[in-house]
């Protein structure tokens, strides 16, 4: 009887964060884009260093806040990331933020934080914050999000 190949799956998600870390991942692209770069993690956090340029910034010279609202996305979404299993995903139902004060695209690199605040089920409540280099928090967002298992 021929052996069955075995399924290469998705692993499970400290894995999957490690390998980001390691730039042996192919979700580079977005990290590459916004310019973030996934500093630390561990079961439920990740914390990300950030480094706005003048492609992040608007017309009035701050960086634009679909940066903080992207950046807060990814980095609350690798926090519920690091606690999922093998094959689990998920998806953002809600994002809300909250923008405090304003980032500058003039070299300052900030840092976002992301936790696992809450988890019932399937449900998942994250938040965020990205703070400056004088630990002042900028942007300040939290998440509802929904873990997608894969069917047996």
């Amino acid at each position: 009887m021929p052996e069955e190949k075995k399924k290469r799956g998705m692993p499970d998600g400290m894995t999957r964060l490690q390998l980001m870390q390691d730039k042996r991942s192919n979700v580079q692209s977005m990290t590459d884009l916004m310019d973030v770069e996934l500093d630390a993690f561990d079961r439920g956090w990740a914390r990300l260093l950030c480094y706005p340029g003048e492609k992040h910034r608007n017309p009035s010279f701050n960086v634009h806040g679909g940066y903080g609202a992207t950046v807060l996305d990814g980095v609350m979404g690798w926090a519920l990331i690091s606690t999922l299993a093998e094959e689990e995903v998920f998806t953002t139902v809600d994002l809300n933020i909250k923008y405090l004060r304003a980032m500058k695209a003039d070299g300052t690199v900030y840092v976002a934080h992301g936790k696992v605040i809450d988890t019932q089920g399937r449900t998942v409540i994250t938040d965020g914050t990205i703070v400056d280099p004088d630990g002042r928090i900028c942007v300040y967002g939290t998440a509802t999000c929904r873990i997608v298992r894969p069917r047996s």
